[in-house]
């Protein structure tokens, strides 16, 4: 009489030519039991490499093999897969044999491919080559977000940098473009970026990737490590092995560069950091329409700090005493500038003012409507220490 859940206990505790002469003596598996125990049961088989048990539990019906028929690969043979094998011959070995009863292997689960969640769940650099190269997985997918296999493996957390690199690689070597973009314009190097992998962006500008490619809202992934993240080590690795564009303008007529000064406080890190873009080549006379006016980078630095002014002035070779298209000089809007009646913001003006007096800046410049820096001052009574200090040059 066959002891109820016999074969499955063998399995379980490694017994595997025990099960084996159960099997051969006309015993079953036990359906529900093995249902409910599936993962557990799979896991010794594979870790053990038993592959005529595979065999038994396909003819059993235990294991689907047509991937087209599969409701989510977490709850088939591919989930035990991606945890038990290991990156050696045998596992490889043991996978081909596997994959070989296996039909319509590109077909879609969920919106994801066998080869998408193999590299989603970190297996073997060495078994993806197998169901690439082997069983011809198709690594020109892209979901329903059209991004393709780089952007699950950057997208997925957890996965060691060394097995990203391997993955990519293999991806590219298999005719995936590096710098192919999502539905939103993002490239791989972009989401690279957003995703904070710092160790990855020298690996993937060595591998093709274009730092100054831009997605829909027309910024470059310098844009993203400068002015919305305002990764100074992102930036370094990015401009390490590239030059960024401070000319491109995104959809809302910002820079990088006037992104990135109108979003600092003035902090010491904030200094260092726009030393390095002006030393890079960004420009600070460079206009862009903003809400239907040019704005240079130096429009947004009068609205900031002293300090940010200061830098300014010490790193670039500045005629101060420059005309806009409006005549101003840069002394005339720092003194038009709206303090919102706030007296440190009046006290900022003063030292800006006085910053400016000292490279020379000329006080009987007018702009356009004959307005001298004076004038522009006097409008604001916060603005009396700038007021005098003006009427004594």
């Amino acid at each position: 009489m066959q002891i109820q859940n016999q074969i499955e206990n063998l399995l379980f505790q490694g017994k595997f030519d025990e099960a084996r002469e159960c099997l051969n003596n006309g015993e079953t598996f036990s359906k529900q039991y093995l249902e409910n125990n599936f993962s557990q049961i799979a896991a010794k088989i594979i870790e053990a490499k038993e592959t005529d048990f595979i065999e038994k539990l396909v003819k059993a019906g235990f294991i689907e093999t047509d991937i087209y028929e599969l409701d989510s690969f977490d709850k088939s043979i591919f989930n035990p897969l991606t945890r038990y094998l290991k990156d050696d011959d045998e596992s490889a070995a043991f996978f081909k044999d596997l994959m070989s009863k296996m039909d319509n292997i590109n077909d879609e689960v969920s919106d994801k491919t066998l080869l998408g969640y193999f590299l989603e769940k970190g297996v073997s650099p060495k078994i993806i080559k197998v169901l690439i190269d082997d069983f011809g997985a198709n690594t020109q997918y892209k979901n329903n977000a059209g991004e393709n296999f780089m952007y699950s493996v950057l997208n997925t957390y957890g996965l060691e940098t060394e097995k990203v690199k391997e993955y990519i690689t293999i991806l590219i070597d298999n005719g995936v473009d590096i710098n192919e973009k999502n539905i939103v314009g993002t490239t791989p190097l972009i989401c690279a970026v957003k995703r904070t992998r710092k160790e990855l962006l020298p690996f993937l500008l060595e591998n093709g990737a274009d730092a100054n490619e831009t997605d829909n809202l027309n910024n470059t992934a310098f844009y993203y490590a400068a002015a919305e993240q305002f990764s100074y080590d992102m930036y370094d690795a990015l401009a390490t092995v590239s030059s960024p564009d401070f000319n491109i303008v995104n959809k809302d007529g910002r820079t990088l560069l006037t992104n990135f000064i109108s979003s600092v406080s003035g902090s010491a890190s904030d200094i260092t950091f726009l030393e390095r873009l002006l030393s890079d080549g960004a420009d600070v006379n460079f206009c862009a329409q903003y809400y239907g006016q040019p704005k240079s980078g130096i429009d947004f630095i009068v609205e900031k700090k002293s300090d940010i002014l200061k830098s300014v002035l010490e790193n670039v070779s500045l005629d101060v005493n420059e005309q806009d298209n409006q005549g101003n000089t840069i002394l005339h809007k720092v003194c038009a500038h709206n303090v919102n009646y706030d007296s440190e913001m009046a006290k900022e003006t003063y030292r800006k003012v006085k910053l400016l007096l000292d490279q020379g800046a000329d006080t009987s410049i007018t702009n356009d409507k004959d307005e001298t820096a004076l004038m522009l001052a006097s409008g604001d009574n916060l603005k009396i220490k700038t007021v005098e200090l003006l009427m004594k040059q």
